[in-house]
C-alpha cells in the first residue's frame, strides 16, 4: 500500500512540473539575446597587385568573391540582367578591391552624370577614431571621374585612386588602389593617407549604380543590407606563400 502512495505522488509532481508557467513579468524582464556583428577578414596582398584588370595576382586566388546582390533601390533583376561581387586585399599603402559586374548595357552618358552606370565604394577607415570621416567614391564606366561624398559638398580626388578597367565576354573588372584617411578631408589641401597594418578595421561597402536608358529608371545594388549599413573587416596578414 505505502508502494502505491508512493507512485501517486511521484505522478502527482510530475504532472505539476511539466505545466508549471513562467510569469509573464519575468518573461518580459529576459535579456534579449546578444548578438555579435559579424567581422570579415582583409588578408595582407604580399606582393602588390598590378592593376591591369585582370584577376591573375597571386592574392586574388586565396580569396573569396563576396556578392553585391542587396537591393537598395528599385525592382530585383534576373540574374541576365545584372550580377555583381568583388574582393579585397590591402598592402600598407593602401586598399585593393577588384571588382566583378555583369550588366546587360552599360550606360555611361557624357551629358548628364545622373544617367549612368557607376560604382560606389563607401570607406569609413577608423571607425574607432572620434569624427573620422565616412567617404564616397564614385567611379565611372571610363575611369575619368572620381569624387568623394563631403558635407555640405564634394570633391574632385583622383589622386585618391587608381583603377584599370577590363572587359571580357562575360564581365566588366574593375581593378582599384584606395588610399584612405583617418582625418576628414579639406578641399585644395594635401593631407597624409593612413598607413595600413594588421589589426585595424575599416567599415565599408561596395555598390553598383544601375541606370537603364529605356526605362529610365535607375537601380542600386549594394554589398550590405541597405545603403546605410557598413560592413566591418580586419587587417590581417597572410597566412599564405606569396
Amino acid at each position: 500500500m505505502k508502494n502505491i502512495y508512493i507512485y501517486l505522488l511521484i505522478i502527482f509532481l510530475s504532472f505539476t512540473q511539466c505545466n508549471t508557467k513562467i510569469p509573464s513579468n519575468e518573461i518580459a524582464s529576459l535579456p534579449p539575446p546578444k548578438i555579435t556583428p559579424k567581422v570579415f577578414e582583409s588578408i595582407k596582398a604580399l606582393t602588390t597587385p598590378t592593376l591591369d584588370g585582370i584577376s591573375n595576382d597571386k592574392i586574388w586566388e586565396h580569396i573569396k568573391w563576396q556578392p553585391i546582390d542587396q537591393f537598395w533601390k528599385g525592382s530585383k533583376n534576373s540574374i541576365i540582367d545584372f550580377s555583381g561581387d568583388f574582393k579585397l586585399s590591402w598592402t600598407p599603402e593602401g586598399l585593393y578591391f577588384l571588382i566583378r559586374i555583369k550588366d546587360d548595357v552599360f550606360s555611361n552618358s557624357i551629358e548628364h552624370n545622373l544617367k549612368k552606370d557607376q560604382i560606389l565604394l563607401t570607406v569609413h577607415a577608423s571607425p574607432t577614431i572620434k569624427n573620422s570621416p565616412t567617404l564616397k567614391y564614385y567611379l565611372d564606366l571610363d575611369k575619368g571621374y572620381k569624387a568623394v561624398s563631403m558635407n555640405p559638398s564634394s570633391v574632385i580626388a583622383n589622386e585618391h585612386m587608381a583603377i584599370q578597367r577590363y572587359e571580357t565576354t562575360d564581365y566588366s573588372y574593375w581593378e582599384c588602389k584606395l588610399v584612405t584617411f583617418d582625418t576628414p578631408l579639406t578641399p585644395n589641401k594635401i593631407q597624409e593617407a593612413m598607413l595600413l597594418h594588421p589589426g585595424i578595421t575599416l567599415d565599408f561597402s561596395v555598390s553598383y549604380i544601375d541606370y537603364d536608358p529605356l526605362l529610365k529608371v535607375k537601380k542600386h545594388i549594394g554589398s550590405t543590407k541597405d545603403s546605410v549599413t557598413l560592413a566591418t573587416y580586419i587587417l590581417k596578414e597572410s597566412p599564405f606563400e606569396d
